[in-house]
This record gives C-alpha cells, structure tokens and sequence, in this order.
C-alpha cells in the first residue's frame, strides 16, 4: 500500500458585436448525465445529436438565406479582461444553452477570455440580487460555443448560491465563461478573472507501483482550484498517475466519509491539469452512498490527474484507492 500525507499548497468589458474571424454558430448539446450528477464521456463528445449546427440557427430548417428577421446566435460578444470586474444582466441574453446540468435554463451570457499565461485561473460571480441564482460554466474555443464543456459550478458554499470555477488554462488558451440562471431566472450581476498564481497543478505525482494503491491526503486546508463538469467547487488535491498497462481501472474514495470527508467528489482529466476531462461524478448511489467511484479505460503508459474535490464546498481528510476494474480496493484503514 502506498501512503501519501497531505501536504498545504503552498473595464469592464466592450460590447464587441460579431467580432471579426468569430464563427456564428449554434451552441452545443449539453453531455448527458445521471441523476446522481454524474457525468462520464468522450472528451470530444459534445452530447447527443448534432454537436453544432453549421447554419447557425438551431432548429427547424429556415429558408434560403435564412429568412427575414433572422438574427445569428453568438454565444460571447464580450471580452474579458485579467482582474478586470465585468458588470452585466442575463436579461438582454437569450437562453440557449443549459450549463450545470439544472432542471432549467435561464437566459446566459457568454464572454470570451484569453489566458496571458499557463497556470490556473478562477472565474468568479458575484450577484445584485439575492433573488437571482446564478451558474457558471468554462467552454473551450471560441463563441460558437462548440467546444469541449470544462467545468461548471452552481454554489461555492452552502452559505452562498454565488458560483466560482477553477481551471487550468495553457497560454493563449481561447475559453468561453456562461453565466446563466437557474429555472429561467435572470439578473445582474458582476464577473471577474483572476490568475492563481501561487497554487500549482498537479500536487503530486503518485509513483509506479504494485496496484492497488491507495494514497490518503486532506482537503481541509486547501483552495477550489479545479471544477469539473459536474460542479465540485470545494477544496481539491490533485494527483498525476500512469496507468502501467492497458486495462480498465477504478478510481474511487470510499472509506473517506468513515474518515471525516463531508461528500467527496472525484474528476480525472487525460494527460495534465488542463486536458479533456474524462469523468466526473458526485455520489456513488445519490444521495446514499455519498463516495465517489469512476471507471475508465486507459491505454499503456496514459497519464491521467485524477482530482478528489466536495461537493460544494465540502472538505476533509480522504483516501484515494486506484485498483484494476476486476479487483476490489483494499479496506481503508
């Protein structure tokens, strides 16, 4: 059994209109996921059915040269700026997307950031109104809003229903921020960036050894750096692993809520901090068995940073077990 202790790591926009090489197009389908707000997939994978619309129209097939009074869906016409607060409304937005994987979409927002430098940033939303539920969601790409969905938040804290997304960004990195509303509410709100510059990404780096391996650390002293998909905005600790053959494997925390985890959260990303993600899920059973356990298929020497997150803001000490799928874990002690 492996053991790895925790260890502390250590303006406003201009309404830019359809913005010059910016590709008018419909946004994508929001990836399937379970009831337990799980979300498993391809990568590449933008959900069911047609990942875009090549007209730009949504729906339904409009006549030649798209109709009278046809108006093109851009799904960013802001730019946002490093540490610069960006002030708006959902109200002059139009609901086309569904983020967070909500029972309902309000109309949302989308502003275009380009990361100056590697690293992790956090994108944060702050209300006006305390009647407006906010969300949050990170779309790779430009404002077609096409690309890979990376992460996605609904509250920070159980005292807050405010939003707030981690993400590890490459430099020059094109990504798109959604800020929607819950149950087809809309409001103002204020939008900021900012660079993590004293937090690293991954913690650490599990070595190669006999599986299954278990690595125990806590949560409690660290900061939400990375989201997934599906949400996990409290503190996280990452982790780099090589799967040392071809095979399916399990990733799972189960004995941390026996350890004093409030409700981990688990999200692997393929080859780094800032690749595609691969899976995401909250509880094993909703509501019920509040461990999280995913299972992927990997390839020989596939790196992959596996993220044990809460949810919300949920934290506490962990144990991370990886083993071959056909094998159980070991019991945690």
């Amino acid at each position: 059994m492996a053991r790895i202790d925790a260890i502390g790591k250590n303006h406003r926009g201009v309404r830019a209109g359809l913005m010059a090489g910016w590709l008018v197009a419909a946004c994508a389908s929001t990836p399937g996921d379970d009831d337990d707000g799980s979300v498993e997939h391809d990568p590449h994978d933008h959900g069911d059915g047609d990942p875009h619309d090549p007209e730009g129209h949504g729906s339904g097939d409009p006549p030649d040269g798209h109709g009278e009074g046809f108006e093109p869906y851009l799904c960013a016409s802001q730019e946002l700026i490093l540490g610069v607060a960006l002030s708006d409304h959902t109200g002059s937005g139009r609901a086309e997307l569904e983020m967070c994987h909500t029972e309902a979409s309000g109309a949302e927002l989308g502003y275009h950031f380009v990361a100056p430098a590697e690293g992790l940033y956090r994108f944060r939303v702050e209300s006006h109104d305390e009647a407006f539920d906010p969300t949050l969601g990170i779309i790779r790409g430009g404002p077609a809003c096409d690309g890979e969905r990376v992460a996605c938040s609904d509250d920070r804290g159980r005292d807050t229903r405010l939003p707030e997304v981690g993400t590890y960004l490459t430099a020059a990195e094109s990504v798109i921020a959604i800020v929607d509303g819950k149950v087809g509410a809309t409001g103002p709100y204020t939008l900021v960036v900012e660079a993590m510059a004293d937090e690293r990404c991954p913690d650490e780096v599990i070595d190669a050894g006999p599986l299954p391996i278990v690595v125990y650390g806590d949560t409690s002293d660290e900061l939400n750096t990375l989201n997934g998909t599906c949400s996990g905005s409290g503190p996280d600790r990452s982790y780099l692993w090589t799967a040392p053959y071809e095979g399916r494997f399990v990733f799972e925390t189960v004995g941390s809520v026996a350890l004093g985890h409030d409700d981990p959260l688990l999200h692997v990303r393929d080859g780094g901090c800032g690749g595609g993600e691969l899976a995401c899920r909250d509880d094993i059973e909703a509501g019920v068995d509040l461990e999280s356990r995913v299972e992927l298929e990997l390839a020989a020497d596939q790196t992959v940073v596996v993220v044990v997150d809460g949810w919300i803001d949920q934290s506490g000490p962990f144990a991370l077990t990886i083993r071959p799928a056909n094998r159980p874990g070991r019991v945690v002690d």
